[in-house]
């Protein structure tokens, strides 16, 4: 019996494979939300406002768009990819300032 594989592609032990991350993500300000597991890599989504998009479709937060991301204990914003943490936890938010989860 022949392997059948497309030619073009090799082998997947020789692959790059992408990591995928896994973040927990908290509504800004509902002390009633469990919070929610995001998971992404960068094949899929690029840049960080459609990262942005995607917290939106998953959180329905009852502002609007997801338009800025924080860190939950400080409240430090998030801009791009290279300060979210593999297992972290951030809080989602709109327009509005950020409020501390208890």
């Amino acid at each position: 019996m022949t392997e059948m594989r497309p030619t073009n592609l090799p082998p997947i032990e020789n692959r790059d494979l992408e990591h995928a991350s896994h973040l927990r993500f908290y509504k800004n300000g509902d002390h009633n939300f469990g919070g929610r597991v995001i998971t992404w890599n960068k094949r899929r989504i690029r840049t960080f406002d459609s990262f942005l998009t995607e917290l939106t479709n998953a959180l329905k937060l009852t502002g609007g768009c997801v338009r800025r991301v924080y860190t939950p204990r400080l409240g430090h914003r998030i801009t791009d990819f290279e300060k979210l943490e593999e297992g972290g936890i951030y809080v989602a938010a709109g327009q509005e300032a950020f409020r501390k989860l208890e």
